[in-house]
């Protein structure tokens, strides 16, 4: 399980501070193929989600999509490095809002300019709506500790092709380590039988061991939205795994950042 969090902020309440190096420029829904780009770096380490292939790869033909009003493109060295996807909404009282639909950046200098750019919104609406991705570029620059408003959409699923789910999970780099468990998966019966994770680099893997693992587990504990949740000890008071083998030994699973979203899909 995961979360897609949002949060309302008083514009007056962020920061605006010089960006050396960074220019900003208004985009084009051509641009939204930068977005996209962009998009990858802090989603697929969190929950692989992406927005490759069906409705993203569709041309927008010179025009915004529904919900979108304009885009901002950060660059440093001529290189997009940032993006801000917005609609602007009406008015500009004390019920105007800016809805965010990307803060996207890749460096701090590039977050920096952006949060600038929504701060030079104050002046004619009150209150900003956009998605919060813990522990990103941005989301140490924003004052959340005063937002008037937000909420999360909590997710779950559940893997089809393990092997493929665990390799493109994403995974710290500074993690090494093995474990062995049968998978029971009364579902997709390919699934099922004796398993072996192995993390190294930045990389895991799925294989069939030589040996009769000592462990049992559910499917869902290797979806996206599970592997890295918790430690193992509450799947296992709930009955998701057992076996006489010690199941700390499962932690590895939950070394990984909470599965996060940037986006509804």
């Amino acid at each position: 399980m995961g979360a897609l969090q949002r949060v309302e902020l008083d514009t007056a309440s962020l920061p605006s501070a010089p960006a050396p190096g960074v220019s900003v420029r208004p985009g084009e829904p051509a641009d939204l193929a930068v977005v996209g780009a962009l998009y990858e770096t802090p989603a697929r380490p969190r929950a692989a989600l992406t927005r490759r292939g069906g409705a993203f790869d569709l041309p927008h033909e010179g025009r915004w999509p529904d919900g979108v009003d304009g885009l901002t493109v950060a660059e440093q060295d001529g290189v997009p490095t940032g993006a801000l996807v917005y609609e602007r909404g009406t008015g500009y009282g004390a019920e105007a809002r800016l809805t965010v639909h990307d803060l996207l950046a890749v460096t701090a200098e590039a977050a920096r300019a952006l949060v600038g750019v929504l701060a030079g919104w104050r002046t004619v609406t009150r209150t900003v709506r956009l998605p919060l991705l813990a522990g990103d570029a941005a989301s140490g620059l924003l004052p959340v500790e005063r937002a008037t408003a937000g909420g999360a959409t909590a997710f779950m699923h559940r893997p089809v092709d393990v092997v493929r789910a665990v390799a493109d999970r994403g995974w710290p780099g500074h993690v090494r380590g093995r474990v062995a468990f049968t998978l029971l998966d009364p579902v997709v019966t390919g699934n099922t039988g004796p398993w072996e994770l192995e993390l190294a680099d930045g990389a895991g893997k799925l294989r069939r061991p030589d040996r009769e693992p000592g462990l049992s587990k559910d499917p869902v504990l290797l979806s996206p939205g599970r592997l890295g949740l918790s430690l193992w000890t509450g799947p296992s008071d709930a009955g998701l795994g057992s076996g006489p083998d010690d199941p700390a030994a499962l932690d590895l699973l939950a070394c990984g950042p909470r599965a996060e979203l940037l986006d509804y899909f």
